[in-house]
Parts: C-alpha cells; structure tokens; sequence
C-alpha cells in the first residue's frame, strides 16, 4: 500500500486501501542513504489545507485525522529523516522496510506538534505535492508521547 497522494476531491483523506502512486525507482535512488529511523508511529492519514503554515490548522486536522483514525485499522509506519536537507522523508512499512510513500524534505513547508491535551502524541508534516500542487497535512502518533516534544 503506497500512501499520501490520492487525488480524491474531497478535503480529508483518511488511510488509503489502495496503492494510487508507486514510488519511482530514481526517488527510491536519490533517498539519501544517511538517515535517522523513528520507529513506534501510527500514520493516521492525510487531508489537503488552505493555509499550510498554520499551527491552528495543523492542529484542527491532527485531531480530525486522530478521530477518524481511531475508526479503522492502525498504520504502523517507520519514519526515515535524512541527515541533510537536500534527501527525501521516506514512510516505510516495519514489517517489510519497503517504502509506503517519499516526500522530498524541500516539499515540506510546515511541521507542528499536538498543542492540546488529546493530541500531545501526535505530530504532522505540511508536504507540497507535485502532481496537484495542492498541501497536504499528513498526521502521525507516537507510542510514546514525549518523544513527540
């Protein structure tokens, strides 16, 4: 399953059930091979913003993402960070380390964490995505709050 570039009209998108983009083998190359790994997080989907440099918003979307999240069936992810900002976020699946999704870093406009209490968990990313031009919030939570802060 491939996630975060569905081209649905509608604004939320919840967990996809079915691959829409398969990642290309030049982004799979240019994933810089120095990275971090952060393991213990749930994706919890992804819905398109109107203003992706806003905390408010970002926040409003986690907690919607969260809610409907808690509804479905949980998406363990790893999360690869590059050690420089010219690589790539890869979404990987824990169990087969394949990549579920890439976001180049310089797509990636905006990053907040959960401000209140039921979202202390909870981060997202605010990727601009190439084939719509459109920005997505993507939200995740980690097993453990406090590596959140």
């Amino acid at each position: 399953m491939v996630i975060g570039d569905e081209e649905a009209a509608g604004d939320v998108y919840p967990l996809p059930s079915t691959p829409s983009m398969t990642p290309s083998p030049t982004l799979l190359e240019e994933h810089a091979p120095m990275s971090i790994l952060f393991g213990g997080i749930t994706y919890l989907g992804c819905s398109s913003v109107d203003a992706p440099v806003s905390e408010v918003e970002a926040n409003r979307k986690m907690f919607t993402l969260k809610t409907q999240a808690a509804n479905s069936e949980p998406m363990p992810v790893i999360v690869s960070i590059p050690v420089s900002n010219d690589g790539n976020v890869m979404l990987k699946d824990p169990e087969s380390e394949q990549p579920l999704s890439i976001f180049a870093v310089k797509m990636i406009l905006f990053c907040a964490r959960g401000n209140a209490e039921q979202l202390l968990d909870c981060f997202c990313l605010n990727v601009k995505h190439k084939r719509s031009g459109v920005y997505r919030c993507h939200a995740f939570k980690c097993d453990i709050p406090e590596a959140v802060s």
